[in-house]
């Protein structure tokens, strides 16, 4: 008769791996073993087992299901949970103001292609702008942008009017290329705006060596072209 307390433990173990139905499921059969066990015993009287087993089937019945509810319950949880997490994650790595993939974005992405090794251009840009942008006009500035990328390229807002830009360019030239064109399609949009660019490895093997490369020939080139091209408002 001890050995039937032992059935708990599979009918417990069958509900929290499934879920109610089939916790109450483990509890009938549980209960049939239990029975097959008295009556394969002639020591045991035949009045009493009947009343225990009814008792044994209620209770596993009840064990099984509860456990298995309790465990669904606890899966639904986990699993909206583990959606929240995701959910976080993502906003975490956007820019608020643009919807573009920010710093954080920016690093995972970079860091991706740094992983894989093939060759790549980075490419930085911010408008030409005088004066700094409103909000409505980084939003016009983040849709024109990611608008114009290829299947292959990622855009990123990495500062307060800086861009960052990934594209499969694996020369300088086709990375100046690139950058030209970018400059067009945002121009005859009215977003006026300047980009340089770096390659790697050539012109860097790690993220801050092409950001600073980049950086720095955008820079180059505004004081080459005199920050004079007019500038039309974005929010149009």
């Amino acid at each position: 008769m001890g050995i039937a307390h032992a059935f708990y433990i599979p009918v417990l173990l069958a509900g929290l791996a499934t879920g109610p139905f089939w916790g109450a499921g483990a509890g009938v059969v549980a209960t049939a073993l239990y029975a097959v066990g008295v009556i394969v015993n002639p020591r045991i009287p035949i009045a009493f087992p009947l009343v225990a087993t009814l008792i044994r089937l209620v209770t596993f019945v009840l064990v099984g299901s509860m456990m298995g509810y309790f465990a669904s319950v606890h899966r639904r949880f986990l699993g909206g949970a583990h959606e929240l997490v995701e959910e976080l994650t993502v906003l975490a790595s956007r820019d608020i103001a643009t919807g573009l993939p920010n710093t954080r974005g920016f690093a995972s992405a970079i860091g991706r292609r740094l992983e894989l090794g093939d060759p790549f251009a980075l490419l930085v840009g911010s408008p030409d702008s005088p004066v700094g942008l409103r909000p409505d006009e980084l939003r016009a500035f983040g849709d024109r942008l990611g608008g114009y990328l290829s299947p292959n390229a990622e855009a990123a807002r990495v500062g307060d009017e800086q861009f960052a830009v990934l594209v499969a360019a694996a020369t300088p030239e086709l990375a100046g290329r690139e950058a030209v064109r970018f400059e067009r399609q945002l121009g005859a949009a009215g977003i006026a705006v300047t980009f340089g660019w770096a390659t790697y490895p050539r012109d860097g093997k790690d993220a801050l060596a092409l950001f600073q490369a980049a950086d720095e020939r955008m820079y180059a080139r505004k004081v080459l072209r005199g920050e004079s091209r007019p500038v039309i408002s974005l929010a149009g």
